[in-house]
């Protein structure tokens, strides 16, 4: 984001103060919280923030809630693989993705209901605009988060929200492990290619 001339790669951080850590997998403990916090600004500045002010409307900004949710599983899937883009992810890498979130936390999710979501809220809400397949969106907060209701998959807004706060509390403190070699050069590798485009 561009401020006063400046571009800015989250709320409170410029390009060159993560670029000035020259940071590894192996930099050290003060380096990687400095990168930490530079992550979390940009993931909490740009997303979660504004996830929550619109959260407390779910019946009226479920669907812009549920845009930014899909984008943000993409962007994860990128952070912890090294990627620079999810150009070319197809419905597999996605619904293995997100079940693979599902599971981090002890939480169940079949195959079919992963690539239900794919295709019905994902690619439905990004390329339509509407959910497809009569798929729909719920304001509930009780324990389920994607479920079918009869033939109708259902994805509970607020339990999605949860999810999210949970992974980026999880990754963060993975990034914190010195012994997740590959989780944080794959983050260095997202990170640089945020930084120099």
């Amino acid at each position: 984001m561009e401020t006063s001339g400046e571009i800015y790669i989250s709320v409170h951080y410029k390009s060159d103060n993560y670029l000035d850590l020259r940071l590894t997998a192996n930099s050290s403990t003060d380096d990687w919280n400095e990168a930490i916090a530079i992550y979390e600004d940009r993931m909490k500045g740009r997303y979660l923030d504004p996830i929550v002010e619109l959260s407390h409307d779910v019946n009226k900004n479920g669907f812009a809630i549920m845009a930014i949710i899909c984008l943000l599983i993409e962007c994860f899937y990128q952070f912890e693989n090294g990627r620079n883009s999810t150009e070319g992810m197809n419905r597999e890498k996605y619904s293995q993705f997100l079940m693979s979130i599902f599971i981090r936390f002890g939480l169940q999710l079949n195959i079919n209901d992963a690539e239900e979501f794919y295709k019905s809220i994902r690619c439905g809400i990004l390329h339509q605009a509407q959910t497809k397949n009569h798929s729909r969106l719920s304001s509930d907060n009780d324990s389920r988060i994607i479920y079918h209701n009869g033939k109708t998959l259902v994805v509970s807004v607020p339990k999605m929200i949860d999810l999210l706060h949970d992974y980026i509390n999880n990754y963060t403190s993975r990034l914190r492990n010195q012994g997740e070699n590959v989780l944080r050069e794959n983050f260095v590798k997202k990170m640089e290619v945020i930084c120099k485009r």
